[in-house]
């Protein structure tokens, strides 16, 4: 699954946008919903400019789990993907 999470820290300035705790929030109703498993692949994208560093993002990302990708990076969709199934 692909979820944006641009602003890391600092509120929210507009609704279409959300951080770094809003981020863990979805994360975790899509679980409670069903829609995103243990065996879901969730990576962060659209990483904006109000982020930590990357290796503290990477270790708080962790914590959801979710991970994220350098620019350019190609995901493959399936139950190869990231060692992970296609839930």
């Amino acid at each position: 699954m692909l979820l944006e999470e641009t602003f890391g820290d600092p509120p929210v300035p507009a609704a279409d946008h959300i951080n770094l705790r809003t981020f863990a929030d979805t994360v975790d109703l899509l679980r409670q919903t069903g829609a995103v498993t243990g065996s879901t692949d969730v990576v962060a994208i659209h990483l904006g400019h109000h982020n930590p560093p990357l290796p503290e993002l990477v270790e708080r990302l962790s914590t959801v789990p979710a991970r994220v990708v350098g620019d350019g990076t190609t995901l493959v969709a399936g139950p190869t993907a990231g060692g992970r199934g296609n839930s």
